[in-house]
């Protein structure tokens, strides 16, 4: 027990400053605690009493106990802390430890103090217990505060989880101590390493860690991929220009990391295990959500994991849509937008008679605000305005705030695809005032098959779930089902975890590289782009969209000849770019380009040097199509 008392002790001292306990009593002032911690910080207690309840009853001889985290009744609680919004058993635990000299928690037992609730339960194991107490906590979304905080009280919280975690797995087995226990500061446990190596037997299986050396190429091997900062060398039938970041951004070494990590090391579901595997996987499950709110300035409660920004936008439209898009009701969307921003309003409107109306582009090929306004004033039944970040064809940065602007005038919701903008823009979704926020995590450095929708919290709460299943429910039982709040009422089933993590390395890179460095430069090569693009005096060549703001992504045609081809010509250049509608076959009616366009789109370690040098290549390309 000498653990128990240090780790109390410490704990002790964390919660007395967060409530402003003097050692007796539960006095605390109405806005402050004593030392100046504003009301907010009592949070934290619940945070240290969940930990010191973890700790007290996995290092307890006594029998079994038997608590619910969520339904527990405390005898005595302090009227003071009676307003804040924490469960009676949490305030009461936090009274105690902050007022009591003794090391132990008191906790009630099935024997000396039953519950009247038939569905307490009893837990005679840590495993058992972390279980069942993550279970309800998991859904607050408490889960990465919690290992934040064990991980920064005390160096033998590590220690002493090892200790009362289980001995044996069927995984753990298979993985070395290197592929386990190394990379502490990512892991909730981090087992020592044992005192005395053991030699490896044949039998051994190998460790995951150990990767065979790189095959020499051979005259069969892919061809290369190279990063577009050494395409001034000399290209060769082998070297690959990826030039198609619109639809697939590279994607940089950690990110591939974070994911071959995980099946590596981590290779457990997450919300619902109890051994250090699983723990690691939640926390970087639930850490990736935190990341993604940092990145937006939102909030993680309001990050909802998707497949993708289709995914995102069909959840809404079948939720919030379906709920609040009656009969003659006007959803406002652009000609820009990308199908998944179009089809599922299509679908909506049919299914309610509703009206999809399209705002055009203006005679520079920009967003026309005014032909939104005209919309917004022919009509006082407008709900939704959608509308893209940023065209993933021309490449143009829309005046969002503007439009979400406007649309809050009238009472609308606003939808704001910002798929090709997470990677390339500073996007916060309290400066551009939208409602909704969707993202792809492939078009962000990211993996494929995870995206996600931001919400406002108050409107999440209101809408109904999509798919039911596992991790959605709250309660079930045979007469009836209960949900959980968001963001887990949207998260049904298994989720795609190894992809989560990705995507949380990715908006690391992000974060690291610099949103305002990375869209500076984006505008710098937007503008060589065009400015090149322009220069080529092809009398058939024509740039699709204007000159203003414009990213690192353009499209243009080459009029009489299919852009399937012109892409071929490029690819036998060495570059590899995008042929088609790309998904936006409205906008190419629009803009009378019936049969597609070739698209570019650079990344964010390329240069203006590289847009010169791809410029005079097509240039080049061109005359010999021509000729």
């Amino acid at each position: 027990m000498a653990f128990h008392s240090r780790f109390f002790a410490s704990v002790r001292s964390s919660l007395t400053n967060c409530v402003g306990s003097s050692g007796s009593g539960s006095g605390v002032a109405s806005s402050s605690s004593a030392t100046g911690v504003p009301v907010a910080n009592f949070l934290s207690c619940r945070y240290l009493c969940m930990l010191l309840l973890l700790f007290s009853v996995s290092t307890a001889s006594s029998a079994a106990v038997s608590v619910h985290p969520m339904r527990c009744r405390a005898s005595s609680i302090a009227s003071s802390l009676s307003s804040l919004s924490l469960t009676p058993f949490t305030l009461n635990c936090a009274r105690q430890l902050a007022s009591s000299s003794s090391s132990s928690l008191r906790v009630a037992t099935s024997a000396s103090q039953p519950y009247n609730n038939p569905k307490v339960e009893s837990y005679g194991t840590s495993a058992n217990f972390y279980h069942a107490f993550s279970r309800h906590y998991h859904r607050q979304h408490y889960h990465g505060q919690l290992l934040a905080l064990a991980r920064s009280l005390h160096p033998m919280l590590r220690r002493e989880r090892l200790r009362m975690s289980e001995t044996s797995s069927p995984l753990k087995a298979q993985l070395s101590p290197s592929a386990t226990d190394t990379n502490e500061q990512n892991s909730f446990v981090s087992p020592p390493s044992p005192s005395t190596p053991t030699p490896a037997s044949p039998s051994t299986p190998p460790t995951p860690t150990s990767r065979p050396a790189p095959a020499t190429a051979t005259a069969s091997s892919p061809p290369d991929v190279k990063s577009h900062r050494d395409k001034s060398k000399e290209q060769t039938s082998s070297t690959v220009i990826y030039l198609d970041n619109a639809e697939v951004y590279t994607k940089p070494q950690r990110v591939l990391d974070a994911i071959n990590d995980y099946y590596l090391r981590d290779n457990a579901n997450v919300h619902r295990g109890a051994h250090n595997l699983a723990v690691r996987a939640t926390e970087g499950y639930e850490g990736a959500r935190l990341k993604i709110a940092t990145l937006i300035g939102g909030d993680d409660r309001e990050v909802i994991y998707t497949r993708g920004t289709t995914e995102a936008i069909n959840l809404l439209a079948n939720t919030w849509g379906d709920s609040n898009i009656k009969e003659g009701d006007q959803i406002i969307l652009s000609v820009m937008e990308h199908h998944s921003n179009i089809v599922p309003w299509q679908r909506l409107a049919s299914r309610k008679k509703a009206i999809v109306r399209y705002v055009g582009l203006t005679s520079e090929g920009e967003y026309d605000i005014e032909e939104l306004k005209k919309l917004l004033s022919a009509s006082n039944k407008t709900k939704l305005v959608g509308v893209t970040h940023a065209s993933n064809v021309l490449g143009t940065l829309n005046p969002v705030q503007k439009v979400c602007e406007l649309a809050g005038s009238v009472g609308a919701k606003t939808l704001v695809d910002a798929s090709q903008t997470m990677a390339r823009a500073v996007v916060n979704v309290g400066d551009l005032g939208c409602d909704f926020l969707v993202a792809s995590g492939e078009k962000m450095m990211g993996p494929e098959g995870i995206g996600f929708l931001w919400g406002k919290y108050k409107t999440l709460a209101s809408m109904k779930p999509w798919h039911g299943g596992g991790e959605m429910i709250e309660e079930v039982y045979l007469e009836k089902s209960t949900y959980a709040p968001p963001p887990g009422r949207f998260e049904a089933g298994t989720p795609s975890i190894a992809e989560t993590i990705g995507l949380g390395a990715a908006v690391e890179e992000l974060k690291e590289r610099g949103t305002r460095n990375v869209f500076e430069n984006e505008v710098e090569i937007g503008k060589e782009l065009y400015t090149g693009l322009k220069s080529i005096q092809a009398s058939n060549f024509e740039i699709l969209g204007g000159d203003k703001l414009r990213l690192g992504i353009a499209s243009f045609v080459l009029r009489g000849v299919p852009a399937s081809s012109l892409r071929e010509a490029l690819k036998d250049a060495g570059y590899r770019v995008s042929a088609g509608f790309h998904f936006a076959q409205p906008l190419h009616d629009y803009l009378n380009a019936p049969d597609g366009s070739v698209r570019v789109s650079f990344s964010a370690t390329d240069t203006t040097q590289d847009v010169r040098l791809f410029i005079e290549r097509l240039r080049h390309v061109i005359e010999n199509t021509s000729s």
